[in-house]
């Protein structure tokens, strides 16, 4: 009998490295980023790079992603990060606020890997964080 394997999408060097420019020039620019990370998305076999910021609840998504967008075309390879491997997570989300709860603020732009856990209910095969405000 033949079973299926799903080989899982790796999360390159590049992509590690893009994604924590992308964090701290967002930040330095004065994006309010609450939450940065990687998140790996088992259902869909990919990785996107999250965000949150309380900016969402006032001024809504739009804003937010065009001023990502800016940033992105910044960075020294903006092609191997494409705007549609980039997601925003409402402040309020289950998983930003389990994260909050299971991990804690994590200071400046770090580098933590999260894997086969759960936060909140909420279960993580795989995310690597940059950033949880306090």
């Amino acid at each position: 009998m033949v079973e299926d394997a799903l080989v899982k999408e790796p999360l390159t060097e590049s992509m590690i490295e893009l994604g924590a420019q992308l964090t701290h020039k967002l930040v330095e620019s004065g994006v309010d980023v609450s939450v940065a990370m990687w998140f790996f998305l088992s259902g869909a076999n990919r990785w996107r790079l999250f965000f949150s910021s309380p900016e969402m609840s006032t001024k809504g998504s739009r804003p937010i992603y065009e001023r990502i967008e800016r940033v992105r075309r910044e960075l020294p390879c903006p092609d191997q990060l494409p705007l549609s491997s980039i997601g925003l997570l409402d402040p309020t989300n289950q998983l930003v606020n389990g994260l909050r709860l299971s991990v804690g603020a994590l200071p400046g732009i770090t580098r933590v890997r999260y894997t086969n856990g759960a936060a909140h209910g909420q279960y993580i095969d795989d995310a690597l964080i940059y950033r949880i405000a306090a």
